[in-house]
């Protein structure tokens, strides 16, 4: 047992049949490494980015990340497979974007896009000035001159 490190509960049998055995510096075992370096917690607000750029993107992760500024890429994918997918949240979002098809585009138009609007101004007592910025970023998104991606992340920014 002299080669099974200590602090895993292996004791040398004593007795007659015990066989000794030297070790040198060399021959000692090393310490087994952990097997995945220390995750840093996700915070309640990156944690509820994820899950709107999930809505919204779906599994294109760099589209992701970017309401996420504090992760990277690698880590927003390492968050999606380590520790989303197989939770109950995963289950919903899965089963809204294939089961019933509902797209990114779909939580911000129409009806939707005017109590968006009119729920980011409220929440985030947000004046007039931004709130014509976000009317007018709403109608660019309307009218095809602003892309998705675009679209969320100027809401972000002003909101």
């Amino acid at each position: 047992c002299s080669y099974i490190p200590e602090y895993r509960g292996c004791q040398q049998a004593s007795g007659e049949n015990a066989t000794t055995t030297t070790t040198t510096s060399s021959q000692e075992p090393k310490k087994l490494s952990p097997l995945s370096p220390k995750k840093q917690r996700w915070t309640k607000e990156e944690r509820e980015a994820f899950f709107l750029g999930l809505h919204l993107f779906g599994k294109e992760f760099r589209s992701v990340q970017k309401l996420i500024t504090s992760k990277s890429v690698g880590k927003v994918v390492q968050h999606y497979y380590d520790d989303f997918k197989y939770t109950f949240a995963y289950r919903c979002w899965r089963e809204a974007s294939v089961k019933w098809g509902i797209k990114g585009e779909q939580f911000v138009s129409g009806r939707k896009q005017n109590k968006l609007m009119l729920g980011l101004i409220a929440r985030a007592k947000l004046g007039k000035r931004q709130g014509e910025k976000l009317y007018d970023c709403a109608r660019q998104f309307n009218e095809g001159d602003l892309p998705l991606e675009k679209f969320v992340l100027e809401v972000a920014d002003i909101a």
